[in-house]
C-alpha cells in the first residue's frame, strides 16, 4: 500500500518541484496551492455478477494541488488511495475494494455568493480498481457463491462544490462535496472532504 500511495503523491503533485513556486518579491501573486484532504464517502460498486451493498468509510490518503487556469477557472488535481469492504449477504456480493488514481476538476467561482468563496466544478477520474474476495452467503451466513477477482482501469466523471475560508496568509481550509457516478461496472461515490491548503 505504501508504494502505491507514494506513486500517487509523486504523479499528482507537480507543486512539490522547487521550481513550481514564485519566491521573489515583485513576482505575480502566488495562486498555486497544495495540501491534504481527509474524506468520508458513501461508496458502492456496480458489480457485473449481481447487486452489491453500499458502505460508508473514511479515506485519509488524499493529496491536492490547485492553481488558477483560464479566465475565471482554476484546476483541482487530487491524488487518492482507497480501501474498503462491502458486506456479503444472500442478496449482495461482498468484496474487498482497493483503488488509487487521480481526480481532475475544472472549477469556476460562484461570484454572487462571495462570503462563502464557492467554487463549482466538473471533471474526470482516472483510477486503477481491484475487486477481490467476491462472494455471497446464504441466510445462515455460510458461504454460497464465490466469484473471480476483477481488476480494471477506470475513467469516470465527477461533480464537486468547494467552499474555502482563509486561516492566515499561508493557510486556507476548505469543505468539499463531490459525486462520482458509477460508469461501466465501477465505483460510485458521494463524499465530503475537509481540505487544508498551503500557499508558499
Amino acid at each position: 500500500m505504501r508504494r502505491k500511495v507514494g506513486c500517487v503523491l509523486l504523479a499528482s503533485l507537480p507543486a512539490w518541484a522547487p521550481g513550481s513556486f514564485a519566491a521573489a518579491i515583485g513576482e505575480p501573486e502566488q495562486t498555486a496551492r497544495f495540501g491534504y484532504a481527509l474524506s468520508t464517502a458513501q461508496v458502492s460498486v456496480e458489480d457485473p455478477d449481481g447487486a452489491a451493498d453500499d458502505e460508508s468509510d473514511i479515506f485519509p490518503w488524499n493529496v491536492v494541488y490547485t492553481d488558477r487556469w483560464l479566465g475565471g477557472f482554476r484546476y483541482w488535481l487530487e491524488g487518492f488511495y482507497q480501501e474498503f469492504t462491502l458486506p456479503a449477504s444472500a442478496s449482495y456480493i461482498g468484496q474487498d475494494v482497493e483503488r488509487y488514481g487521480v481526480r481532475l476538476s475544472a472549477q469556476r467561482k460562484i461570484e454572487w455568493i462571495e462570503s462563502l468563496q464557492l467554487w463549482a466544478g466538473a471533471g474526470a477520474i482516472l483510477s486503477r480498481d481491484s475487486f477481490t474476495k467476491r462472494f455471497t452467503v446464504d441466510s445462515d451466513g455460510f458461504l454460497a457463491d464465490v466469484y473471480p477477482d476483477r481488476d480494471r482501469n477506470h475513467i469516470g466523471v465527477q461533480l464537486d462544490l468547494t467552499s474555502e475560508w482563509s486561516l492566515n496568509r499561508r493557510w486556507d481550509v476548505a469543505g468539499r462535496a463531490y459525486f462520482a457516478p458509477s460508469i461501466g461496472e465501477g465505483v460510485e461515490e458521494l463524499g465530503l472532504s475537509v481540505v487544508f491548503l498551503y500557499t508558499r
